[in-house]
């Protein structure tokens, strides 16, 4: 998986100027650099489904859902983990 596009201009655009979802993707740009080489796909996923997603209130709720985590990296690495699992592989 590619890394996360770092947070410019045009990457905020893309999560739609909620400073909610900036701060939540510059968590995952800061684990995605500070994790191992294993833990750092799920901290991707966040990441991209924050770019990607097509509406607004599905961006919030996964900023909150990341906020929620604390800062603690094995919860957001698990957070990854289950987005992968019950989102992105059932598609």
């Amino acid at each position: 998986m590619p890394p996360l596009p770092k947070l410019d201009l045009a990457v905020e655009k893309q999560l739609w100027s909620n400073p909610h979802c900036t701060s939540a993707y510059r968590i995952c740009l800061k684990y995605e650099a500070e994790l191992s080489e294993d833990k750092k796909c799920p901290i991707r996923i966040l990441g991209f489904l924050l770019l990607y997603t097509t509406k607004d209130e599905v961006r919030v709720y996964l900023a909150k859902s990341i906020f929620s985590c604390n800062d603690d990296p094995e919860i957001l690495v698990n957070l990854g983990l289950f987005f992968e699992k019950n989102v992105i592989f059932p598609c």
